[in-house]
């Protein structure tokens, strides 16, 4: 084993009877997490930190992640400056002057400092390299036809990780898994065999949520009535302007699943949902093929304080409209208002199956 791999506590857990936690989260995840500071993000942090468990942060990783935050930032600035000139000259009023490239990269390295002291960096090996490369060219996966050496590297790097620690990879790449539209099946047949040949553990999920949710010791109460309520208010400008923009009317809540994690403040829960919704069709759409079923699906987290009865930070990731044919078959269409696209179903394993 590579000892080299010690790093933010600076050691490696000796003789221990239960392995900690350990959890390596994929670029795409940093990336659509922002930095694990959504609010689903915050209280995995919490959690690891409380349950004295680690981030791994492989330095394939680490050495992508500035450039893949800086793009999204880039790409909401310029989404900002378009609605601020809009503003400006609707209001005469004047906004102040938006993040520069440099600050973007100055915030990563500042959410890693502070990240450190739950952090395990993996060094990119040689031995890495060499095992990395042989993936690649027996077309193993993760490569996808694209033949990702990255992705195999990241695998190497949790592969050593889970030699002493119990692994959690969260990753939005489906060539990973046994069955890429569904998780809860598991790592791809190749990388459960290399965690056997290693005695090493690893469980790989689609989201922060569905790490979070296996890894937590303690499930908090709180009032589901009243969240739902809060929530439904807050997501409902959005899912109006969605649902007319695709041409479908919202009418009454179907089902809300939600799932709450303790956070470092006692009166703060940290919240992922999802709202499903039934929609009709606008009347004035013209049908070419019957359809039926019409369901609108709202995924997105939030804080909530029981005390006040108020959620703040909310985050909408993506909502989903979808139908079933009289033919038979089913469609959707979706539109990601995070960095995860949601255009492909990638179900979340803690979720049961949905009949569209």
């Amino acid at each position: 084993m590579n000892t080299a791999c010690a790093g933010g506590l600076n050691a490696w857990p000796d003789n221990a009877v239960q392995k900690p936690d350990c959890v390596v989260i994929d670029t795409n995840v940093w990336r659509s997490g922002l930095l694990l500071k959504t609010p689903v993000g915050v209280s995995l942090v919490y959690a690891l930190a409380r349950q004295r468990g680690f981030l791994g942060l492989p330095e394939v990783v680490e050495r992508e992640l500035t450039k893949h935050v800086v793009e999204a930032g880039r790409e909401a600035i310029k989404t900002l400056e378009k609605s601020s000139r809009i503003i400006e000259t609707l209001t005469g009023l004047s906004f102040s002057t938006l993040p520069a490239e440099i600050a973007l990269e100055n915030i990563v390295e500042a959410r890693i400092a502070e990240l450190e002291p739950i952090l395990v960096r993996v060094p990119f090996t040689l031995e890495h390299a060499k095992a990395a490369l042989d993936m690649v060219n027996a077309k193993l996966p993760p490569n996808s036809k694209s033949q990702e050496f990255k992705d195999s590297a990241i695998w190497q790097a949790v592969l050593t990780l889970s030699r002493k620690y119990t692994t959690h990879l969260i990753t939005n790449d489906r060539a990973f898994l046994y069955k890429t539209d569904d998780p809860s099946q598991g790592l791809a047949a190749n990388l459960k065999q290399d965690c056997v040949r290693v005695e090493g553990k690893v469980d790989v999920y689609c989201d922060l949520a569905s790490c979070l949710k296996a890894i937590r010791s303690d499930a908090p109460v709180f009032n589901r009535e009243r969240l739902i309520s809060l929530i439904y208010d807050a997501i409902m400008p959005q899912l109006l302007q969605e649902a007319r923009r695709n041409r479908f009317e919202i009418r009454e809540i179907l089902d809300t699943e939600i799932t709450a994690f303790r956070t470092e403040h006692a009166d703060r829960l940290a919240v992922d949902y999802t709202v499903s919704t039934r929609c009709d069709l606008d009347p004035s759409v013209e049908e070419t093929m019957e359809r039926t079923d019409f369901r609108a699906i709202t995924k997105g987290s939030c804080y909530y304080d029981g005390v006040k009865n108020s959620i703040s930070g909310h985050f909408i990731e993506d909502i989903t409209f979808a139908w079933k044919y009289s033919t038979g078959g089913s469609g959707r269409t979706s539109r990601s208002l995070g960095e995860v696209d949601p255009s492909i179903p990638f179900r979340r394993p803690d979720l049961e199956d949905r009949p569209w």
